[in-house]
């Protein structure tokens, strides 16, 4: 008879979502083919979890590995990732400065599965410009918002974004009881889970981390370097 033959294909019901199917193919018998075939739905949404889960692991230790890039490398990993992991087309990162009153934002247009993200950034802003910043500060909690998200950004934003954006998300990093960063997220296929926000929590935290160290360090030389020029001073 052969050797039956295996594969998947995507089905399809008047009304519904398309759903997987398991398929084997056999003779039977003459010019007889045996079709067996089985809804596999249930099995592939848990291979895709599994598989998600295992990225997001890999995101966050690649990210644990990168102490010696640059802010703009930080920013541009961390901001892919978070498109790509929540499999969204749009993505925006704000950094507020040391003041509390200004910042700078990046935005991916592109979605995260390319190489070579299309961040575009920083873009200089008041943040009292955009209302979601104060939405976050008040809540202290991550945001979904589905309505005009285009009008509420604000103009520096608002020419580099797409105005049928939907399913806005946005989640903010806490640091002494303020409000330090926000990434927002959007334009996901499906609707967003609490999952995709804890792992952008987690993302933006391990980023700010990095760059709060590398501030540090830098702030450590440019003392020694002072105190070295004070002593050789006093030497001479």
């Amino acid at each position: 008879l052969g050797t039956p033959w295996r594969g998947e294909i995507m089905g399809n019901r008047l009304a519904s979502p398309p759903f997987h199917l398991g398929m084997t193919l056999s003779r039977a018998g003459g010019d007889g083919i045996l079709c067996i075939a089985n809804d596999i739905t249930a099995r592939k949404r848990v291979e895709e979890a599994v598989a998600l889960d295992e990225s997001r692991l890999e995101a966050l230790w690649v990210l644990d590995q990168m102490a010696d890039a640059t802010d703009a490398e930080l920013v541009t990993f961390t901001l892919d990732q978070a498109v790509r992991l929540t499999q969204s087309r749009r993505g925006y990162l704000v950094l507020a400065n040391s003041d509390g009153e200004t910042g700078a934002a990046y935005t991916l247009r592109n979605g995260g599965a390319s190489s070579a993200p299309g961040i575009e950034g920083p873009i200089g802003m008041r943040l009292d410009a955009l209302p979601t910043w104060h939405q976050l500060c008040r809540a202290r909690a991550p945001l979904l918002d589905n309505d005009c998200l285009h009008e509420q950004l604000p103009e520096p934003l608002r020419a580099l974004s797409d105005p049928a954006l939907a399913r806005h998300r946005c989640a903010p990093s806490i640091e002494d009881h303020n409000s330090v960063a926000m990434v927002s997220w959007a334009d996901e296929p499906t609707d967003y889970a609490e999952s995709d926000t804890r792992q952008l929590m987690l993302l933006i935290r391990g980023m700010l981390g990095l760059i709060k160290r590398k501030r540090q360090l830098e702030a450590h030389r440019d003392s020694e370097g002072r105190l070295r020029a004070v002593f050789d001073t006093a030497q001479d």
